[in-house]
């Protein structure tokens, strides 16, 4: 799974001015803490996991911005596990880890419009999403807020594994990847 920085500015570039419901979305599937409960909401205890995340966007509403953000992000995810799985191999889950916050959290002090939202979405009262039994508004309340405040106190040094141009890369890709894919749905 990427970072909560990948998954907004992916969003950004699908949705530029989307409600911010869309970008609590585009977070709320990582609230979970439990490991086998995010491996369900995330469809990786599904060996069709493409096929399931294709059942989701026929069943999500065009209208439903925070499901619409739901499903950006578990697209996201689906892409990133099958790039880096290797480099998630060969580093170990701790430095994995490390890697992603490092670029996250330089990409969140690099990028002049993400405070502004992190803030926006700290302040949205969560009975404008709490429409998901899997994702328990206060969880995901309580996750923007505790990720908000990391992002602000951890300095961002680019990532020796995950470095900018990288990200930049698979931002790009990635959300051009999800608008086609979106129209028509792909399995893969």
């Amino acid at each position: 799974m990427s970072a909560s920085m990948f998954h907004l500015s992916t969003a950004r570039l699908v949705w530029p001015d989307a409600p911010v419901v869309y970008y609590i979305g585009n977070l709320a599937p990582d609230c979970a803490d439990i490991r086998a409960c995010k491996d369900h909401t995330h469809f990786r205890d599904r060996p069709d996991r493409w096929a399931a995340l294709d059942e989701l966007r026929l069943r999500t509403e065009s209208e439903d911005a925070y499901g619409q953000g739901i499903l950006m992000h578990l697209y996201l995810d689906c892409v990133w596990d099958e790039l880096v799985f290797e480099s998630f191999q060969r580093l170990g889950v701790a430095r994995y880890r490390q890697e992603i916050a490092r670029a996250s959290a330089y990409m969140y002090h690099h990028e002049p419009w993400i405070a502004a939202l992190w803030e926006r979405m700290a302040a949205c009262p969560p009975a404008e999403y709490a429409t998901r039994e899997a994702f328990p508004e206060e969880k995901v309340r309580d996750y923007v807020a505790e990720n908000r405040r990391w992002h602000i106190r951890t300095e961002g040094t680019p990532s020796d594994v995950y470095p900018p141009a990288f990200c930049k890369d698979f931002i790009v890709k990635t959300a051009a990847d999800f608008l086609k894919w979106h129209k028509v749905g792909v399995i893969h």
